[in-house]
């Protein structure tokens, strides 16, 4: 879609919450929604669904017009049920002829059954982490969280969240496919953390996260505002934390992580803690949840204090993946508390775990040793095909510790599509502390880092690098604007282009840019010979979708233009009358639906009816130039970028 989501990450997000189907409408015929149908049908176990349109949309004069014939949309409807389809209609274009056409080749033809495909999985907006079947091992990145970290606790009590947007960064860079999030600090508003933190982490990464805490409060707030199916971590085996957390998992289509404790603590024997995690599973069902949706954490005991417990996690392990068949989870690194080398430690009782059945380990993604361990066991486990990411990270292998060689890549996660977010040679990878000025090297100029900045969408962070330029560095602000912050709009316009990022990502730059520009604009000084002018911006009447418009707004501000936006849904009266009260030189206008396109040669018909001077330039998704000139507009924008061009050209 276009916020970045493929068609497997939004059925398992769906599917989770239970529902009688999931499906795709509009947006295209039926030749461009059936291979969505067929990778969806490989998985689900609901019912299906699909409205395809009459095929794409043409504009043949003033009219849209949808080409595919109820005989086309007919012969779709038979391979549309063989994908997967169970119930098949028709949106934009489609008449009763096209119903009764597809109607006719399926009568008596029965749905195909669903029994669906058990997928253990944690989903992001764009992102599916497969946890069981993906070509690396997963893991959760254990970093944001303040037990211990002074600076961080002491960022979210202040209600700051650039530190933890760092880590979030840094754990994805190197490669985590899921994060924790933990904001127990105490004598603050854990909830209200807990929102900022999430909200800021899937702004900033894309990738599925699990929420730390035991407070309902804090893991409903967290559900409510994370997009994709997160993990909820945790509920103990105690009936009255059961009864608070496994509805929740169930109305928010998340799934949770049950501790092998109850009111008497951890059991010391396998068999003790397999009862609690009976317990927890029953319970789970009884509430409606699938296997799926329920993992256990069999509990790692420190070596150093109780040594004889540590294998009976390793028991207890193997019991529920046996019995129960449920996901597991363990934060192996407890294994080594208060122990010298602990590295070695964690390593290799990693290695035990992954033998025994584990399925998400909580490490520290900065932990070369843990990292190598899980590529290896992902040649040796089978899910590493052909070896061929084990043979990617390790092929400049030359021999030593893989950890300390400083041949061996570890920015690369192959089960999630994680870009690449590091550059240069191929090193192993050391966190960045966060809050750390990583310009003091020389190596990132102030205007790079700003850049950075809004490509990131990091809004917390633009405000100190903005003091930092203009007091520390004294740079002028028409040069932080020309060298720093529109190289960074325009990399991300590009990165959108080249589908690399997807609207969030767009419109957190945007976002940021505006804030950024706010700050620098009132010390902008009017130089002389500089195109600016008055524009007005609206989106047209009847057509509510303000992103692309919203977008053009900041980019054009950036570059020094007067922008009065009049919204969405905008009569012509009101643009036209806006534009002779503000003496406006150029009328933007945007239309994202064929339907609302007409509304564009209205407001432009009417302007020269009223002799209004101003240029007008058009854009949107479903424009063409060629429409744009047959309704008399100046110019056509197929993006923001351009829209900047064509106001420049319009004023010059």
């Amino acid at each position: 879609t276009m916020m970045g989501t493929d068609p497997l990450t939004a059925l398992l997000t769906l599917e989770a919450l239970q529902p009688l189907a999931v499906g795709a409408n509009c947006s295209g015929g039926a030749r461009e929604l059936l291979p969505v149908i067929e990778i969806m049908g490989h998985y689900s176990g609901v019912y299906l669904s699909v409205e395809p349109n009459a095929g794409l949309p043409l504009l043949l004069g003033d009219k849209t017009v949808f080409p595919d014939s109820p005989e086309e949309m007919a012969e779709y409807a038979l391979r549309l049920r063989d994908a997967g389809a169970g119930i098949i209609g028709g949106c934009c274009g489609t008449t009763p002829e096209h119903i009764r056409a597809m109607a006719d080749v399926l009568r008596g033809v029965p749905a195909l059954k669903r029994t669906g495909k058990k997928v253990f999985a944690l989903t992001s907006r764009g992102r599916c982490v497969n946890i069981r079947e993906g070509s690396s091992l997963a893991y959760i990145g254990e970093r944001i969280n303040p037990t211990a970290r002074k600076k961080l606790a002491s960022d979210i009590k202040d209600g700051q969240m650039l530190m933890v947007v760092e880590e979030a960064r840094n754990q994805a860079a190197a490669g985590a496919p899921i994060l924790d999030v933990n904001m127990g600090v105490p004598g603050i508003d854990e909830a209200v953390a807990m929102k900022q933190a999430v909200q800021a982490v899937q702004a900033a990464v894309d990738v599925p996260i699990s929420i730390d805490s035991t407070n309902a409060m804090v893991v409903e707030e967290a559900l409510k505002n994370f997009v994709g199916r997160p993990l909820i971590n945790s509920t103990t085996g105690e009936d009255r934390q059961l009864d608070i957390i496994l509805p929740l998992a169930k109305k928010y289509g998340a799934a949770v992580l049950g501790l092998c404790l109850d009111e008497k603590g951890i059991p010391k024997t396998a068999e003790g803690r397999m009862e609690v995690a009976r317990k927890i599973y029953k319970k789970a069902r009884e509430y409606g949840l699938r296997d799926e949706d329920i993992y256990i954490d069999c509990l790692v005991q420190t070596a150093s204090a109780e040594q004889s417990q540590v294998m009976e996690t390793i028991k207890t392990l193997r019991q529920v993946k046996d019995e129960l068949g449920v996901g597991t989870v363990l934060g192996v690194s407890n294994v080594s508390h208060g122990l010298p080398a602990r590295e070695i430690l964690n390593s290799t009782y990693l290695a035990m775990a992954l033998a025994a059945g584990l399925d998400l380990p909580i490490i520290n993604p900065f932990d070369n040793r843990m990292r190598d361990t899980i590529m290896a066991a992902g040649v040796l486990l089978n899910r590493d095909r052909n070896c061929s990411a084990f043979i990617n990270q390790y092929k400049d292998y030359q021999g030593g510790p893989a950890t300390s060689g400083g041949n061996v890549r570890h920015d690369i996660c192959n089960n999630c599509n994680i870009p690449n977010l590091l550059t240069g040679s191929a090193k192993t990878i050391n966190p960045v502390e966060p809050g750390t000025d990583k310009s003091q090297d020389g190596n990132i100029s102030i205007n790079q880092q700003l850049k950075n900045a809004v490509l990131e969408g990091n809004q917390d962070g633009i405000e100190k690098l903005l003091e930092k330029a203009l007091h520390e560095y004294r740079l002028k602000p028409l040069e932080i604007v020309n060298e720093g912050l529109i190289p960074g709009i325009e990399e991300a316009g590009e990165r959108y282009d080249r589908k690399e990022y997807f609207l969030p990502q767009l419109m957190m730059a945007a976002e940021t840019m505006k804030k950024a520009f706010s700050i620098v604009k009132p010390l902008l000084s009017q130089q002389a010979g500089q195109s600016r002018g008055t524009i007005i911006m609206a989106t047209v009447e009847g057509d509510i979708h303000d992103i692309g418009k919203n977008i053009v707004c900041v980019l054009l501000e950036n570059y020094g233009f007067r922008v009065i936006d009049l919204g969405k849904d905008v009569k012509a009266e009101v643009i036209l009358d806006s534009a002779e009260r503000e003496n406006a030189d150029i009328i933007g206008l945007s239309a994202l639906m064929t339907t609302t396109m007409p509304a564009m040669k209205k407001v432009i018909e009417e302007a020269r009816t009223r002799g209004l001077p101003c240029k007008f330039m058009v854009g949107g998704a479903v424009l063409t130039p060629e429409y744009a000139q047959s309704i008399g507009a100046d110019a056509y924008s197929e993006d923001a970028r351009a829209a900047v061009r064509a106001a420049q050209r319009l004023l010059n």
